[in-house]
């Protein structure tokens, strides 16, 4: 019953065996069939360390969404890969690594700015407005957290969102 009133709130407690293959089922479960039409490779890990988890559900699905949309999106060839570890005492990261385009080392600081491509022809070619990583950046910073990324063009980007363990009150 409190694990129900805590996802009705928002809220839900995220544990490696049983809610993490859930959790990991909510950020994912839509991109599954994507990626399996894109004959894309979609692989995902758990890191034993992270234990409980409370931080806001849906903020955080919306996040990993967002993340793992772009991935397949931009990613013609090879695979998106998943990550859920624990980042240090007081901290968790979900990482979305590709094996996609990539994004230059200049371009990398700008592309969380609000209604940003690296190129113009990419809101063509992809579709798209630029607002997606504006957006899920703001959240993270909502979440107490920070969203980044590394990358090089032609071999792929990771991009790591970085939240609390518990959400503070």
């Amino acid at each position: 019953a409190e694990l129900d009133a805590a996802r009705e709130a928002g809220w839900c407690t995220v544990g490696v065996r049983r809610e993490g293959d859930q959790y990991f089922d909510d950020g994912v479960g839509t991109h599954l069939a994507i990626t399996s039409f894109d004959q894309l490779d979609l692989t995902g890990e758990f890191d034993a360390r992270l234990g409980r988890v409370e931080n806001d559900r849906l903020r955080v699905k919306q996040i990993a969404a967002n993340l793992l949309s772009n991935a397949i999106k931009y990613t013609a060839d090879g695979g998106v890969h998943l990550a859920f570890a624990r980042a240090d005492d007081d901290h968790w990261a979900i990482a979305v690594t590709d094996t996609g385009i990539g994004i230059s080392e200049q371009d990398v600081g700008t592309i969380f700015e609000p209604f940003r491509q690296v190129n113009q022809s990419f809101s063509r070619t992809y579709g798209g407005a630029g607002l997606g990583l504006a957006i899920a950046s703001r959240l993270a910073s909502l979440l107490g957290g920070r969203l980044s990324a590394e990358s090089k063009l032609g071999e792929g980007s990771t991009f790591t969102l970085e939240i609390p363990l518990r959400l503070a009150d």
